[in-house]
């Protein structure tokens, strides 16, 4: 019994660590500049967003701000002729 309890300890501690090739696969983003970084994550799954200059964070240029004529990224000014 004492020698199953020491099996399955280390079989555990082996298990939390990253660096070990028994631990469990997590996937994705795996980068810390990342606004979704998964800090669990142990394999990047290319789902990383980025925050564009309009605070918005994914991966969907269609819904990015521009900026107003004034350099207000998302801003609403207009020129007035």
């Amino acid at each position: 019994m004492k020698l199953l309890f020491l099996i399955i300890s280390a079989l555990f501690i082996l298990s939390c660590d990253e660096d070990n090739p028994l631990a469990p696969e997590v996937r994705g983003c795996t980068d810390e500049t990342a606004c979704n970084y998964d800090p669990l994550a142990n394999i990047d799954n290319s789902s990383c967003e980025y925050l564009d200059n309009c605070g918005t964070c994914d991966n969907d240029s269609t819904n990015d701000c521009i900026p107003d004529c004034t350099g207000v990224w998302g801003g609403s000014a207009v020129e007035d002729n």
